[in-house]
């Protein structure tokens, strides 16, 4: 499910920086607003990729806990 929230994240930060992109050359929206959209794609995508590598962790804690104690 996280997965599947990432690769959403991912593409709509694509089309945001391609709109972002577009109000450079003068044919978009508002800069700043896209400025906006985009930065908050990114720290969504961080705190996603923060959750699934804490799943891992979590995940292979007992696996990492078995080779310790060898």
């Amino acid at each position: 499910m996280l997965q599947t929230e990432l690769t959403n994240e991912r593409k709509a930060l694509a089309e945001a920086q391609q709109a972002l992109n577009r109000s450079h050359t003068g044919k978009g929206g508002d800069t700043t607003a896209l400025q906006n959209v985009v930065f908050d794609r990114q720290q969504n995508i961080q705190a996603l990729q923060r959750e699934l590598n804490h799943m891992y962790v979590i995940q292979t804690m007992p696996e990492l806990m078995r080779i310790i104690d060898e």
